[in-house]
């Protein structure tokens, strides 16, 4: 069996280990790092706009997670 293990930084001071994306929009997501990127260029340049079916077929995923999707990302955004 071969695990594959995400990268964790530790601190120097407490050892404890956390991961890049800890307290992050992408924290426990499966969407890779460039959709989600791509997610965040598609909602600022159509000023929040854009809607979920036209997310999905961008970053090619079912249109009800690219509604979550832009559920998160809105509400960290604060609209």
């Amino acid at each position: 069996i071969e695990l594959h293990c995400r990268q964790l930084t530790e601190c120097d001071r407490c050892h404890k280990q956390a991961s890049i994306t800890s307290g992050t929009l992408f924290h426990s997501s499966n969407l890779p790092l460039l959709k989600w990127f791509w997610v965040l260029y598609f909602v600022d340049s159509d000023k929040g706009s854009i809607l979920a079916l036209r997310l999905s077929k961008f970053i090619e995923v079912n249109w009800i997670i690219a509604r979550l999707i832009l559920k998160k990302v809105r509400a960290a955004m604060g609209n």
